[in-house]
């Protein structure tokens, strides 16, 4: 798709901002030549299936559409107004009615499909004009409604806001029941939690728990509360729970021994979840004083032994397409169930050998595979799911043995050749000397392959003989790498769309480091390597790098530095100094 030259019009969605919106009559245009063919002849709906094609593929070119008349300008507005974002705002109350207006008075209102809203949650006024707003909206099939008050909490979806909804059977609402305690300044109490406002909802799809908590109350209220919604939410697809006492720091606590996790009890069960995350959350237990001498007794839990135990044997699993989880035990006792499992990742595991079991004992093969080490799956584990595979992420946090726990030349061509429908890939990839050439020629053979992404380790102060891997990773380094696997590609593959290149993923700060110790976080990189969205220059194989940590004009003389006659500033970024050198020597670095 062939991206067209000329200044842009900014999309709706940047408009959110702004105070002040002016709609362009569209007029219908005329032909200056009856004998040649003409966009305008196949009528408005079929222009705008083109544009929406255009939008999907290359969302800059419908910017400039938008710019060659009217008529397309309003095509162009139709299109982009497929998605929109909303932001109630307590400043600036009057922008959110004027951008409501807008749309309705521009006949953008048929094209809704999606809204995101964003704000505040005490203003009545707009909370209102939203709710009127849904109702016009014939066409919404999504909104997603996360609400965020002071510092970091929200409350559910509002009463008008259901109200709206209740007779929209299709529109499916996604929400967040948010409260992060350890973000409140130190001296001021939480605020007051209402209960959330979506119980009993039909249109309720998808539910993000994230919430912190110190004391037993606030911990037992706000279970409760969830409880209640997923028990009278029966259309809830998409559950997230993140729900545990605020970690970090050197010390972390436990439930407390009230704590009764969900409590579901006498047959209560979830909806048939088709995707369920499950992060910092402890499942509930009965455990006697005898057994519990180190730990807080827990005496909360309603039920009989744990309650993973009671999901895994009283919940429908048989539509479970997405699964992520911490809980290797748990997510073993079901995976016997899971015959619609398509995805599956267990974060920050460390049991490899659970990781082979699970993936070993799902009834059917998966299309995304999500491991932390390669050795924890290996070639069989990896090969049984190759009717489906799809997706491939090999990928850790950056440790001294990390280099150790990456994948072979011999084991990737192995996959290449028995799992030809992978069009993405996330790999580690160790490097001793030189570029590793035998991988990236495997990789190049992916002939599915349209997204590529590589980590690479960056090292440590006192690595020998550099405090940094070698070869150095920087733009340049990118650059010969991207050239690589392009020029080394079969002829009859699929173009690759977008590679990425990181050096380094060091473990999160905590406590007091030395100097040493923040070197990784301060000399990490990464770059992304996108394919133009012009069809003559895509032919050609041209990518357009940038390095996501620089400004636009750092990434700009980045672009120049290859073609000389670049003068770099005399007191470079540090991001900039790394994307042009490569990691910093520990011993070299800019005194403060």
């Amino acid at each position: 798709m062939t991206a067209i030259n000329g200044s842009s019009s900014a999309p709706l969605g940047d408009q959110a901002e702004k105070d002040t919106y002016h709609l362009i009559e569209p007029r219908f245009p005329q032909k200056r030549d009856e004998y040649k063919p003409s966009l305008n002849s196949l009528g408005m709906e079929l222009i705008l299936m083109i544009f929406k094609i255009v939008h999907r593929e290359s969302p800059e070119s419908v910017k400039s559409l938008s710019l060659v008349s009217s008529h397309y300008h309003h095509a162009a507005r139709y299109c982009q107004n497929q998605k929109i974002h909303l932001r109630i705002s307590g400043e600036k109350k009057d922008a959110l009615q004027r951008r409501l207006a807008y749309i309705e008075k521009g006949g953008f209102l048929p094209a809704i499909r999606h809204i995101n809203v964003r704000g505040v949650e005490d203003d009545l006024e707009n909370l209102e004009a939203v709710a009127q707003f849904l109702q016009k909206a014939a066409g919404l099939r999504d909104l997603d409604w996360v609400n965020k008050g002071a510092p970091d909490s929200s409350v559910g979806v509002p009463e008008q806001v259901l109200a709206a909804l209740q007779s929209r059977s299709t529109v499916r609402l996604h929400t967040d029941v948010v409260l992060n305690y350890h973000r409140l300044p130190t001296n001021e109490e939480p605020p007051t939690y209402r209960a959330p406002l979506a119980r009993g909802s039909e249109n309720l799809r998808s539910l993000r728990m994230c919430f912190t908590y110190v004391g037993v109350d606030r911990c037992l209220e706000m279970v409760r509360n969830v409880k209640g919604i997923l028990l009278s939410s029966p259309n809830v697809r998409k559950l997230v729970v993140d729900y545990g006492r605020p970690d970090g720091g050197c010390v972390s606590y436990g439930p407390p021994k009230e704590y009764t996790g969900f409590g579901f009890v006498d047959g209560q069960r979830l909806p048939a979840l088709e995707e369920l995350k499950v992060g910092s959350y402890s499942f509930g237990s009965i455990t006697s004083e005898a057994e519990d001498m180190f730990f807080p007794m827990h005496v909360g839990y309603p039920g009989k032994g744990r309650e993973e135990d009671y999901w895994a044997e009283t919940f429908d699993w048989s539509r479970l397409r997405k699964l992520e989880t911490k809980q290797e035990v748990f997510a073993l006792q079901v995976a016997p169930k899971l015959s619609a499992l398509e995805e599956a990742s267990f974060g920050g595991s460390s049991d490899p050998k659970k990781v082979r079991e699970f993936y070993d004992t799902v009834p059917n093969p998966l299309s995304f595979i999500d491991i932390q080490q390669f050795d924890a799956l290996g070639v069989d584990g990896i090969i049984r799911h190759a009717s489906k595979l799809t997706r491939l992420r090999i990928h850790q946090r950056q440790l001294r043995d990390w280099s150790e726990h990456t994948i072979d030349a011999r084991s990737l061509l192995e996959i290449q050749k028995a799992c030809p429908l992978i069009e993405e890939l996330v790999l580690d990839i160790k490097r001793e000397g030189d570029w590793p050439y035998e991988i990236l020629d495997i990789l190049a053979g992916f002939r599915n392959l349209r997204r590529l992404t590589l980590w690479f380790e960056l090292g440590w102060v006192g690595h020998e003989p550099f405090d940094a891997v070698q070869p150095v990773v920087n733009y340049f380094g990118v650059e010969t790498l991207l050239t690589h696997i392009n020029s080394t590609r079969p002829s009859n593959s699929k173009p690759l769309k977008e590679m990425k290149v990181y050096c380094g993923c060091p473990r999160p700060i905590k406590g007091y480091p030395s100097q040493q110790g923040l070197w990784p976080r301060r000399n990490t990189s990464s770059y992304i390597c996108q394919l133009s969205e012009r069809d003559d220059q895509a032919a050609s194989g041209v990518f357009h790098i940038t390095c996501p940590g620089l400004t636009d004009d750092e990434n700009m003389l980045l672009s120049k530095t290859g073609k000389g006659n670049v003068k770099v500033p005399a007191k470079p970024s540090r991001g900039l100094t790394v994307a042009l050198n490569g990691p910093i020597p520990f011993a070299s670095r800019r005194r403060s």
